[in-house]
């Protein structure tokens, strides 16, 4: 929507991109929050605050550009950016905490399938918002959007469901790939190396492909890449993030979470290169196959993240 938002209001691309920048912080910030509302409410409930925020910011955000109270910039920062990024952390964490315990010996895989999902919907729900902010206005697509959101986390709330037992293998299973560990407190797991060193690993894989998935299309524009390559720039990073994400479950799965790290920083290393490489020698060619690596890896951390 950048495109129609700039149009209409005049606000620059760099004001408009710190959207997302909030979006995603809140995202990550649901997320964590949601983890702690799982331990004292239900996991329709957390659902359900999830989608209250994500349909209040999306309708809300429509304020921008408007005359209500200025139409200031803010009103995306804080409902688009803030409530309906915070709200997606609190859909998402319950939901995948129930697909792993569906499937306690393929975490790796089940985590990577739901991922599939994210992605493949992403791209979808994507391209249609845009094909309807274009056809419609934008605050209307987003009015849109809402109510798909809606529909879909009213849908989650009453179909999915904790299995009514735990499968005695899953220890034994999870030991065996190295996946399973002590339980600890919040308070505990903050005060260990080892989270850290995760955490700022799983922090620069993010942002790294964060940064390339916001650019890919200007990437490639600045190539001088035909324009269906610059179009399909960005839906290549997501089709194949989408089959990564299955592909390094299952990897997780049989190798462990070790491995599985290792192979996934090798495969982001070079992903980075060949994209700067692109970049460099103005080669199309390059540049695709970075997308491709990059958007396998894209969609396998968070798929090891969640297992």
């Amino acid at each position: 929507y950048s495109e129609l938002i700039r149009a209409e209001t005049g606000w620059s691309p760099e004001a408009l991109s710190i959207t997302l920048t909030i979006w995603s912080i809140g995202s990550g910030l649901g997320g964590v929050l949601a983890g702690f509302v799982l331990r004292r409410l239900s996991m329709r409930a957390t659902i359900f605050i999830g989608m209250i925020l994500q349909v209040g910011g999306y309708t809300l955000s429509t304020l921008a550009g408007s005359t209500v109270l200025g139409g200031s910039i803010w009103f995306l920062y804080i409902f688009f950016g803030a409530c309906a990024g915070i709200g997606s952390g609190f859909a998402y964490i319950p939901t995948m905490n129930v697909v792993v315990e569906w499937y306690p010996d393929k975490v790796g895989f089940a985590s990577g399938v739901m991922m599939f999902g994210l992605g493949v919907g992403t791209l979808a729900l994507g391209s249609g918002a845009s094909f309807l902010a274009e056809a419609i206005g934008w605050r209307n697509a987003f009015y849109i959007c809402a109510a798909v959101v809606l529909i879909v986390l009213l849908l989650d709330m009453f179909l999915i469901k904790k299995p009514d037992t735990v499968l005695p293998s899953q220890t034994q299973e999870q030991k065996k790939a190295g996946v399973w560990g002590k339980e600890y407190t919040p308070s505990q797991m903050l005060r260990r190396a080892s989270f850290w060193l995760f955490f700022i690993w799983a922090v620069l894989g993010q942002t790294s492909n964060m940064i390339v998935s916001t650019h890919a299309r200007q990437s490639a524009d600045e190539i001088n890449a035909a324009g269906i390559l610059a179009t399909m720039a960005v839906g290549v990073l997501h089709v194949f993030c989408s089959i990564g994400s299955i592909g390094f479950g299952t990897v997780y799965d049989k190798l462990g979470r070790k491995k599985t790290m290792l192979l996934e920083s090798t495969v982001l290393i070079v992903g980075a290169l060949l994209f700067v490489g692109s970049m460099y020698f103005a080669s199309v060619t390059l540049m695709v196959i970075g997308l491709v690596v990059l958007g396998l890896v894209t969609g396998g951390l968070p798929a090891t993240n969640s297992a």
